[in-house]
């Protein structure tokens, strides 16, 4: 984060699936202490996908 830092590590999922989106190769990192209880997306993940973020709904709509 700004101004602090975590200790963490970085490694490499061979396939990640996320409905219609199949990504291979996928950089990751985790901490290893987060107060956060559900787990992020990068933009790295989604980046070249068509996708809506419905604030609503709390979900994120790929284009078929």
């Amino acid at each position: 984060g700004v101004g602090g830092n975590r200790e963490g590590y970085g490694f490499s999922l061979e396939e990640v699936q996320l409905g219609s989106v199949v990504k291979n190769h996928v950089r990751a990192s985790m901490a290893s202490y987060s107060a956060i209880s559900k787990p992020l997306l990068g933009y790295s993940l989604l980046e070249g996908t068509d996708f809506v973020v419905d604030n609503e709904a709390n979900v994120l709509r790929f284009a078929p």
